[in-house]
């Protein structure tokens, strides 16, 4: 799902960056028993969702079949906003498409490939400057 979400173009995917092995890491070590239920059963939702709309397991649907099932997902996370919707993710977890995206993100950033292929990188940084202007087709900075 996370290759999904950032796929492999010219630059490293979410697979190359070794974000699915984050997630779980992640997942494992760093989130609360709600947010782990959630994502878990976020997981088995998909599966179900995609057995009933294709007839087959997420992972042998088209990349179109794949992107069309976390659309749905992603519009559904969408509509959670304003104080009720806070109250609820510290009740109940946050919903699931949230929390794979922001994983798939924060896995992807903080990968070595990510970090120095898909956004600008300097090794050793100059000075500090808050408002730089990018050039055309220049990657953001993944270190200033």
């Amino acid at each position: 799902m996370a290759e999904t979400i950032i796929p492999r173009t010219d630059l490293p995917g979410a697979t190359d960056a070794g974000v699915a092995d984050y997630i779980l890491l992640i997942m494992e070590d760093c989130c609360n028993e709600k947010n782990q239920q959630r994502f878990i059963n976020g997981l088995k939702d998909v599966q179900k969702d995609s057995w009933s709309q294709f007839g087959k397991a997420y992972e042998h649907c088209t990349a179109h079949q794949q992107e069309q099932l976390l659309r749905d997902y992603a519009q559904d996370a969408s509509h959670a906003k304003g104080l009720l919707a806070r109250i609820r993710d510290r009740l109940a977890g946050k919903p699931f498409f949230y929390l794979l995206k922001e994983y798939t993100v924060e896995g992807y950033c903080t990968s070595e490939a990510g970090a120095t292929q898909a956004l600008a990188y300097l090794y050793i940084p100059g000075h500090y400057d808050p408002c730089t202007i990018l050039a055309p087709d220049q990657h953001s900075w993944a270190i200033n």
